[in-house]
Order: structure tokens, then C-alpha cells, then sequence
């Protein structure tokens, strides 16, 4: 699963799972449309982890 989901590691995966299906749609917009609003992202793109 894992390599499918392209998630490098166990704990990366878990935390992307812990989302609600509204706050990954909220994320996947707020990646794709970064000048659209000026709210944090919830995912750290740079290794799919969740931002503190």
C-alpha cells in the first residue's frame, strides 16, 4: 500500500490516513491553488507529514 500511496515510510502513511475525507480534499485544493488562500497546509509537502 505503501508504494502505491507513494508514502516513504510507515508513520507518514498513519498520518495521512488520521485525516478526514473534507480536510485531504481542503489539502489537496490548498496545494493545487497556493495563492488562493493564506492558510497553513495541513500535510508538510516536502515529506507528507503533518505540519505543527
Amino acid at each position: 500500500m505503501l508504494h502505491v500511496s507513494g508514502h516513504k515510510t510507515l508513520k507518514t502513511f498513519m498520518d495521512y490516513i488520521k485525516l478526514s475525507s473534507d480536510e485531504i480534499a481542503d489539502e489537496i485544493d490548498t496545494i493545487a491553488n497556493p495563492n488562493k488562500g493564506s492558510t497553513k497546509p495541513l500535510l508538510d509537502s516536502t515529506n507528507n507529514s503533518l505540519s505543527a
